[in-house]
């Protein structure tokens, strides 16, 4: 019989879920074998069951379509290479001044659209990261830029056939 050890996860909850005292045994001897590999490996995996039923594109495009007004000037402004804060001075400059995208905002933009590809890293200059669409990006845009010409039209009081 294994010897009950006490760990911060060893409570009521974990107890009252294991089917018996032998299950729950196993899972304090999982847990305490587990490195910081392991729970990485099992995130991911998480992860990847998670988005097996759909594709990841399909996915990215119901997150961004629609698109929030930063993100849109952000990706519509990567269409050439570029840094945040180049990125900023051209929406003010393309909006005159209406629109200012703050820091925050814009790096973390930034951050979550290079994380599901619709942008890439391009190069370092000048200590500042320079970044580009990509072609799912391309896509995301399009996608964007349509609805928006829809939008227009409609309010135009124009029927659209796509």
């Amino acid at each position: 019989m294994l010897k009950k050890i006490k760990r911060p996860w060893d409570n009521e909850f974990l107890k009252s879920r294991a089917a018996d005292a032998k299950m729950y045994q196993q899972l304090i001897l999982l847990l305490i074998n587990i490195s910081s590999f392991d729970i990485i490996y099992i995130e991911v995996r998480c992860i990847e069951a998670k988005y097996s039923g759909e594709n990841m594109e399909d996915k990215i495009r119901r997150i961004y379509v629609p698109m929030t007004e930063s993100g849109f000037y952000i990706l519509f402004c990567l269409q050439e290479p570029q840094h945040g804060y180049g990125i900023s001075q051209q929406v003010k400059k393309m909006t005159g001044g209406a629109v200012s995208i703050s820091a925050g905002t814009m790096y973390g933009t930034l951050s979550k659209m290079e994380k599901d590809g619709l942008i890439s890293f391009y190069r370092e200059e000048d200590k500042r990261k320079l970044y580009q669409i990509t072609k799912l990006g391309r896509e995301i845009l399009s996608l964007e830029i349509r609805r928006i010409e829809r939008l227009y039209r409609n309010s135009k009081g124009e029927d659209v056939d796509e």
